[in-house]
């Protein structure tokens, strides 16, 4: 397949509570940080991927966080509905289990 047709995408997620990270400096020593946690980012690279910063960042006060976490505000599905249904000429609705926005990043 030629360079040109190839998109290749990662979606990194971790688990670290910012409240909990505050408090110890690491938010590692509490075991459910892992289940309640949640943040990421993507990277999508290729010829025909549209250069650029998709999303807000997420706030860090303490007014803006969701039981101690980052309030999301992309959710990953959208960038694996772009890449199926723009790259791949895919239907993303039965693959991601349900229909999202997808972010303009493909020519």
């Amino acid at each position: 397949m030629p360079l040109t047709t190839v998109a290749q995408g990662r979606v990194y997620e971790w688990s670290h509570a910012v409240g909990r990270g505050a408090q110890s400096g690491t938010g590692f020593n509490y075991p459910q940080t892992m289940c309640l946690a949640k943040g990421g980012v993507a990277f999508v690279l290729g010829e025909k991927v549209k250069g650029g910063h998709y999303g807000e960042m997420p706030s860090l006060k303490a007014e803006h966080l969701v039981q101690g976490d980052l309030n999301p505000n992309m959710d990953f599905r959208s960038v694996y509905s772009t890449i199926l249904e723009k790259h791949l000429g895919l239907n993303p609705a039965p693959i991601v289990n349900g229909t999202f926005e997808q972010p303009a990043f493909l020519n």
